[in-house]
């Protein structure tokens, strides 16, 4: 697996995707993913695939909405990544939105069976993060 700012050599994107990083009192919100074909069991940031029509931004609100029950707030974008996995190539665009309140979520159980929220230093000693997931993290949280 390749995370990377920059360009991947022989790049095929088959997809984009977003990844929210929901941030409060300087935790992070994780979802402990349940699909049992893609990753399951590892905690990831909420977000999944850009639907036809949307931009990154539509991507970012809908999938925070419905991951998490969280809306409002301003999503601002902090990084775009190409992401290699040995089954695809895909765009990854992340976005932050931080609460001066721990918020109420209630994390969508078809997809989610947990959610946490991690100091940096913790989650980045997880051993079931989803790949790439500690990349972010180091590059958002200094």
């Amino acid at each position: 697996m390749i995370i990377s700012a920059e360009p991947i050599e022989n790049f095929n994107k088959k997809f984009d995707a977003v990844g929210i990083l929901v941030q409060c009192d300087g935790k992070l919100l994780l979802v402990l993913r349940n699909d049992p074909e893609d990753y399951p069991n590892t905690w990831a940031l909420p977000g999944g695939g850009v639907d036809p029509g949307e931009d990154f931004l539509q991507a970012a609100i809908r999938e925070l909405k419905e991951e998490t029950g969280l809306d409002g707030g301003q999503l601002i974008e902090i990084g775009r990544y190409y992401v290699r996995y040995p089954e695809a190539d895909y765009g990854y665009c992340v976005f932050k939105i931080e609460f001066d309140q721990v918020p109420k979520v209630k994390p969508n159980s078809e997809e989610h069976s947990d959610f946490k929220w991690f100091a940096p230093e913790e989650a980045l000693n997880m051993t079931n993060l989803i790949p790439g997931l500690s990349e972010i993290i180091k590059a958002n949280f200094k």
